[in-house]
């Protein structure tokens, strides 16, 4: 494999041998469909930021229910302790 160099593991090579399988697909389609680099810059950043908005609404989540667990196991007491 192209990444038999560096001493990285098998899953991590996969993932970027992923990734560059997939931006030069889009770029070949970008090339084909005669889109502007820029635009295809703008859709990247986009996308981008569409993730880490999803990414951070997730642990936002999990961090209220986290903690309304607690509270809720705090006034009923349910863990054993008087």
């Amino acid at each position: 494999m192209i990444f038999s160099f560096l001493n990285i593991r098998p899953k991590t090579k996969a993932v970027i041998a992923g990734l560059l399988i997939g931006a030069g697909c889009l770029w070949g389609v970008a090339f084909w469909q005669e889109i502007p680099a820029e635009q295809l810059l703008y859709w990247l950043m986009a996308s981008v930021v569409f993730v880490i908005a999803i990414i951070l609404a997730s642990l936002l989540l999990i961090a209220t229910i986290k903690l309304a667990s607690k509270a809720v196991r705090k006034i009923f007491n349910l863990n054993g302790k008087e």
